[in-house]
């Protein structure tokens, strides 16, 4: 962790180094966590939205959750309501520290969970735009990969968080490196749609082109241009199969499905070369991943005869999440083993082509039937008897091959152009990256030296902060002491009988009348309103907001 004025880098001249908690301010701004909602707290028919992770993008508000809590729990446990320009951070992946502007509404109310930080910069402090795009840079995200915490559950703590130090420019040029990140960042956003609208009409094409495939559509031209084809005939209009083709279940033209298992010894007995042993990891939709690899000895294949593969095996994934992915074992492919999460079925091929198979099983409508035939499960799971009643549409050996040629061949364009768009999407993300570091080390936009130095500003919210702490303080100071001076402390229904005998008042007010610490507060409200019945609720239609009110 950097120490404080220290700098992994040379700043530009009119920069400094500061904290979170040196560039806010005092007045408006602060750095907390969201609040503790508990799923008791929480009300699907509530007003108030409840902001949570999954809304938290990597500079993006995502808004996708769904969830509420009413008024009345919300002042109770009291909440912290979000603003337009609340920078929220998130302390747990994916990734870890991703921050976004929230953008508010006016006509609704949010808060936020325990894991989302709030950072508001306040009128004074740092812009909370220029902020957001500094947490989202590799620079600050390397300092809060260094003080992340936790093995299953990865976080960072808000106390690690106010210790990064940040590159902070003069108020001015924070503003055009804002305007120049906004006009990049809008080009890059305009290729990342158009690139993903591309993927996405990729994925349509496949889908469309593996479900004409089994329907006769894909091979129609074939079957009517090839005079030595017996099971001449077309597409019938209403979607029924064509002429010769018929669905047939597994079982009549398998010569063995079965799983495989897991050897004696677990993961002790892989090595480092010897006999291939296939998990579920390496089965991907109509290709063998062989780059992951593990390995056993012969004696281990010898003792799991029922395991072993074949060159031309379809293997079928049966548990987990990759449930219904299907690859097929390359020709040139000597021995190997499945474990248990996979299923091998070898087919007689005067019925059927391995590849066709393996086509069909990852098609769209085969992966729809295998997740109905899930659904009912308790886990994700697919037994051998389902397996074997698994309906194929067979059509002549001649046309299958057919199809697995067509297939083969727009399968291979349609992999290459997306693997293109995958680099050019992953080189769009590099080329954010570099932007950024450009700008937080002063390289993105022109330099004014004449413009007030960034230590001018920090300077004045230290200032600030002296002035506006030392007037708490003597306020503190001053309460405390009219408070000594009682001879004895008024009950909490006291203070509110002298206060709102007669109006409503809500749980902040009463928060500002009683100097008790929050939760005593709290039980002794509940106390008011549920035993001793001395308060009610009442809601207020023309603010919408839950009050109280001393009962008659």
């Amino acid at each position: 962790m950097m120490e404080k004025g220290k700098s992994i880098y040379k700043l530009p001249e009119g920069w400094e180094w500061s904290t979170i908690n040196e560039i806010i301010d005092a007045q408006e701004g602060f750095f907390k966590d969201g609040d503790w909602v508990e799923s008791k707290d929480q009300d699907t028919n509530g007003q108030i939205r409840l902001i949570q992770l999954a809304d938290i993008g990597d500079g993006e508000f995502r808004n996708r959750s769904n969830r509420f809590m009413n008024e009345e729990r919300a002042d109770v446990l009291g909440c912290t309501y979000l603003k337009k320009g609340d920078i929220l951070l998130a302390r747990m992946p994916d990734p870890l520290g991703r921050a976004c502007i929230f953008p508010y509404i006016e006509e609704n109310k949010y808060v936020t969970v325990v894991d989302v930080a709030i950072l508001r910069t306040g009128k004074n402090g740092v812009n909370s735009k220029f902020l957001m795009y500094l947490i989202n840079s590799p620079i600050v995200r390397k300092e809060i990969d260094s003080l992340k915490s936790g093995s299953t559950r990865i976080r960072i703590s808000r106390n690690n968080l106010s210790k990064i130090q940040f590159p902070i420019p003069p108020l001015k040029e924070q503003l055009r490196i804002i305007t120049k990140l906004d006009e990049l960042y809008s080009e890059i956003e305009h290729a990342e749609k158009a690139l993903k609208k591309a993927k996405h009409q990729l994925e349509i094409y496949s889908q469309s082109l593996l479900k004409n495939a089994f329907n006769g559509k894909l091979t129609e031209k074939w079957r009517i241009d090839d005079s030595s084809n017996m099971l001449k005939g077309s597409q019938n209009k209403n979607g029924v199969l064509p002429i010769g083709w018929k669905c047939i279940e597994i079982e009549k033209f398998a010569e063995f499905v079965g799983s495989g298992s897991t050897p004696k010894g677990g993961r002790n007995v892989y090595q480092e070369n010897g006999i291939p042993f296939i998990r579920s990891q390496n089965i991907h939709p109509n290709y063998l991943v062989q780059d992951d690899l593990v390995f056993i000895s012969k004696d281990v294949n010898e003792k799991m005869k029922r395991t072993q593969i074949k060159p031309k095996d379809v293997l079928l994934n049966i548990t987990g999440a990759s449930i219904g992915r299907c690859a097929f074992i390359p020709e040139n492919f000597e021995k190997g083993n499945v474990n248990q999460h996979v299923c091998i079925i070898r087919v007689l091929p005067k019925y059927i082509n391995y590849r066709y198979l393996t086509y069909f099983l990852n098609s769209p409508e085969s992966q729809l039937n295998i997740q109905k035939i899930n659904s009912g499960a308790t886990r994700e799971a697919l037994n051998l008897s389902q397996i074997k009643n698994i309906s194929v549409p067979i059509c002549s050996i001649e046309e299958q091959q057919q199809i697995v040629f067509h297939l083969d061949s727009r399968s291979t364009i349609c992999k290459n152009l997306e693997e293109s768009i995958s680099k050019e999407l992953f080189n769009l993300e590099k080329v954010k990256c570099t932007i950024l570091n450009d700008a937080y080390r002063g390289k993105l936009v022109h330099q004014d030296l004449s413009e007030d130095s960034a230590s001018t500003f920090l300077v004045q919210i230290k200032k600030e902060k002296n002035l506006y702490f030392k007037k708490i303080k003597t306020q503190k100071m001053k309460t405390s002491s009219n408070y000594k001076s009682d001879k004895k402390k008024k009950e909490l229904i006291e203070l509110i009988i002298e206060k709102y005998a007669n109006t409503e008042f809500s749980f902040e007010e009463i928060r500002r009348l009683s100097d008790k610490p929050y939760e005593d507060l709290k039980a002794e409200l509940y106390l008011l309103l549920d035993k001793n019945k001395e308060l009610e609720i009442v809601f207020n239609k023309s603010n919408k907001k839950i009050f109280y009110i001393i009962k008659s």
